[in-house]
């Protein structure tokens, strides 16, 4: 089951955050699956049975929609992206509502990667000094951006706020 788990996990992430050439981080390089099982074994027992259901239902499924044998792994890359972004265009329908529920929990561990924060330029956050992925944050940088709009509206002869 695991393993079934495992390959719906990164069948999904692969096609939600590929290795790209712009220099985001991709899948692998935040390590998306192992951390996604660590965050289903963090949760209550009932709920990460539930959230990994979801992953070994994407496994076995997904790939049989797609006219694949089952393991989403095995579906070359290119076929699972093109049913991901026609799932993607029917967000009501029942296979909208499912990959959309893959993709929220692969996010919450994507975006938690201190390269994908960095990468992002998140500029606040949360003091918790036990954060394990901590990152340095530029609490200033809004302040610095509204100067500089500022001034640029300002070169440009327009009129700032509200007025």
């Amino acid at each position: 089951m695991v393993e079934s788990m495992l390959s719906g996990i990164e069948g999904t992430a692969e096609v939600l955050y590929p290795v790209n050439d712009f220099g985001a981080p991709d899948w692998r390089s935040t390590d998306v699956a192992s951390r996604t099982l660590r965050y289903l074994e963090d949760l209550p027992p009932h709920r990460g049975q539930l959230v990994g259901a979801l992953f070994v239902a994407a496994d076995v499924m997904l790939p049989m929609v797609l006219r694949e044998r089952p393991g989403l792994r095995r579906v070359p890359l290119a076929i699972r992206k093109q049913g991901f972004e026609r799932w993607y265009a029917e967000p009501f329908s029942p296979m909208g509502q499912f990959v959309t529920a893959l993709k929220a929990t692969l996010a919450m561990t994507y975006f938690g990667h201190p390269s994908v924060v960095r990468y992002i330029g998140m500029v606040t956050h949360c003091d918790r000094p036990t954060d394990a992925y901590r990152v340095d944050v530029d609490v200033n940088y809004l302040v610095r951006d509204r100067a500089r709009v500022a001034a640029e509206e300002s070169a440009q002869g327009k009129k700032g706020g509200n007025a």
